[in-house]
Formats: structure tokens, C-alpha cells, sequence
């Protein structure tokens, strides 16, 4: 079979499971060694419904010689100048704009490619214990501390591999990236597809902790004036979510829910939800929100195990609410790893200002 069709039948093939991803995230490529080409995700699309015309064809030589270039240590001027080469590295006619982690797809040697941020595995990387539970799990594994997106990570990754292959002699397959997701590799679908089972086993055999089932779209009472509330464009949808009641009967519960997790969950859902104790002053708490934090919330949180999601178009609003609920069952998953540990501000704050993360989002949600 084509490399390219098995790259989109095994695209499809996770991208529909919302336990394994979700909206625009995640990634895949194929790599044809002949020509020199890799076929990478761009960015923005969907992996459950993504086809052949929604890879960009990248020069293989070239994206090798990004890795081994300097780029400037200043955050927004490194990554200007390393986008400005991963665009550069496209093959002669394309357009599309390559995943932000083509690199690390690169850097893998073996011929396909798989990025995901399975809910239950960033129970494991969002967790206290992640260095302690990795090795246990997988031996095999290549463990990257929290690093920022693109160059840098890239960078750091290569360094790890290149260490790996070094003292063992072998080529690796399985990178898990802290407060982030994984990366699987294999010369063949069939063989990746077995990798990955393996290690999804090991990771649910953990889960004696799992959140309440259910998600449902009901009427909440307050959606028209939310929509006022977000702007003029501005769109609503009330959820009823079971696994939340516990984390939301209070300002105390709702602690750990007031961090951001992974960059997709900034990305879609904000950084931090609105949290309403009660509806006696819904406008007033809202201004506060936006006043602290110079943009509306995409999630409010009430105190009855129930949210909002909001948006500009009813396609933001659902991936809010999607992503909002994956973070709520993460949450439950890190405490079969020794609890939650949120990203840091200053990380937050880089994927926030992130303008690639922000076409990102464009590309997924048309906003």
C-alpha cells in the first residue's frame, strides 16, 4: 500500500477515538526515504477526518539542517527565525503550513510517526510522580521535562536521542513529553500499532482512580446572557458533567481546576475557567475575570458540577467544552500518579502569546 494512504488510514484511525485526541491536536507524518520527502500533519487540521491533501510535504535534508543551526536564546525571536526555516524547508510548490512539531517527527527515524495526548497518559505526565511511574511502565521510554514548544523542544529531544542511541545502540520509539503527550515510531503501521496498545495497557492497568462517566448538553438558564456577556458574536452551551461535582462545590474544590495542564487545553479551553459560587453577581465576576486576565473565559464553572462553554461560532464552543471536560478527567487520572501538577505561569503565558499556537486555533475553531 502507499505510505501516504497508510499515513491517513492510521491518521483516521486514532483521530476518531476523543480518548486519544481532540480538535486540531495531535499529529502524524511518513517519511519516503527515497525521495527525501516527509509527510507531516498541517497545522490545524483533524486527524479523524484529515486526507491526503492535509499533509505537508517537507524536504527531509533540510529540516536536518535546522537541527543543526543556532537560533537567538530570546523566546519570540528564536522561534520567528526557526518558523521562518521550517517553512522554507517545504518541497517546491507546497502551501500548507507544517505541524509546530514536524521537527520531532524528523528526528524520529523510523518511517511513521504518531503524536498523541491520550487522556490517560497525560493523567501520567500531568502527574507529581512522572519521573517515578515512566520507567516502571516502559523501560524503553525517552522522558522529556517540561520544555517549551518548537525549536527549543526539538532541540532538547534531539539531545536525549542522540544519548539513547548512543549508550544503547538501538533506535528509540517512544518519547513521553511532560504536560504534553507522546510520541510513538515504527518502520510499519502494524508494529506502531502494537507499540502503542502495549503501552496504553500499562498506563490503564495503573487506573484504580477514574472519574464519574457522562457529559450532556443540556439547557442551563443562563446561556443568553453569557452570550451577552462574551461580545457581540458571542455563542453558549451548558454542560452537565458528573466527574465535575466534586471539583466544583466549592473555591477550595475547585483549586486544582483553576490551572492550565497541557498547551492543547490552553489553546482550546483557556487557561483557567470562570468559577461562579453563585449567580448573584454574574456581569460583576465576569468584568473581574476579564480585567485580570485581559480576555473573556472560554469555560464558567458553576457551583453544581455544570459549566458553560463559550465562544465566537458553535464549533469553538463545542471543542471548548471538549477539551474542558478531557482536563476534568485528567485531573482524576493524576492521582494514580501521585496528584496534579499544573504547568507553571511562565509557561502558560509563552502559549498564550504564541503565534503559532494562535493560527492553531484559527485553523481548528475559523476564529
Amino acid at each position: 500500500m502507499d505510505g501516504l494512504l497508510e499515513l491517513v488510514q492510521m491518521s483516521n484511525f486514532y483521530g476518531e477515538n476523543e480518548d486519544y485526541v481532540l480538535g486540531g491536536g495531535g499529529n502524524t507524518s511518513y517519511k519516503d526515504k527515497e525521495k527525501g520527502i516527509m509527510y507531516v500533519k498541517a497545522s490545524g487540521y483533524s486527524l479523524a477526518d484529515i486526507t491526503e491533501g492535509g499533509f505537508a510535504a517537507m524536504d527531509m535534508a533540510k529540516l536536518a539542517g535546522i537541527m543543526n543551526k543556532s537560533y537567538p536564546e530570546e523566546d519570540a525571536l528564536r522561534e520567528r527565525m526557526a518558523l521562518e526555516d521550517l517553512m522554507s524547508a517545504r518541497m517546491p510548490g507546497e502551501e500548507k503550513r507544517p505541524s509546530v512539531e514536524t521537527l520531532l517527527h524528523a528526528l524520529l527515524p523510523q518511517k511513521f510517526v504518531l503524536h498523541l495526548h491520550p487522556t490517560a497518559v497525560n493523567g501520567l505526565t500531568c502527574s507529581k510522580e512522572v519521573e517515578y511511574w515512566y520507567k516502571l511502565l516502559n523501560p524503553d521510554c525517552i522522558y522529556i521535562p517540561l520544555t517549551k514548544p518548537g525549536y527549543t523542544l526539538a532541540a532538547v529531544c534531539k539531545k536525549e536521542i542522540d544519548k539513547y542511541v548512543s549508550e544503547r545502540a538501538q533506535k528509540p520509539y517512544l518519547l513521553l513529553l511532560q504536560n504534553h503527550g507522546l510520541f510513538i515510531s515504527a518502520d510499519t503501521v502494524e508494529e506502531l500499532h502494537l507499540k502503542f496498545k502495549d503501552f496504553m495497557n500499562m498506563v490503564e492497568a495503573q487506573l484504580t482512580r477514574r472519574p464519574p462517566y457522562g457529559l450532556e448538553c443540556v439547557v442551563g438558564g443562563m446561556e443568553k446572557e453569557l452570550r451577552g456577556l462574551y461580545g457581540p458574536d458571542g455563542y453558549a452551551e451548558y454542560y452537565y458533567m458528573p466527574a465535575l461535582d466534586i471539583l466544583s462545590d466549592s473555591r477550595l474544590a475547585f483549586e486544582n481546576l483553576d490551572h492550565a495542564y497541557t498547551p492543547d487545553h490552553i489553546v482550546y479551553c483557556g487557561a483557567r475557567p470562570l468559577y461562579l459560587e453563585n449567580n448573584d453577581n454574574v456581569a460583576g465576576d465576569f468584568k473581574d475575570y476579564v480585567d485580570r486576565q485581559g480576555r473573556p473565559p472560554k469555560i464558567v464553572v458553576i457551583n453544581s458540577g455544570a459549566f458553560y462553554a463559550l465562544g465566537s461560532n458553535v464549533k469553538a464552543v463545542r471543542l471548548a467544552a471538549q477539551l474542558f471536560a478531557d482536563q476534568v478527567r485528567l485531573l482524576y487520572y493524576t492521582h494514580n500518579f501521585g496528584g496534579p501538577n499544573p504547568l507553571p505561569e511562565e509557561f502558560v503565558h509563552f502559549i498564550e502569546n504564541w503565534e503559532i499556537e494562535s493560527y492553531r486555533s484559527k485553523v481548528s475553531t475559523g476564529v
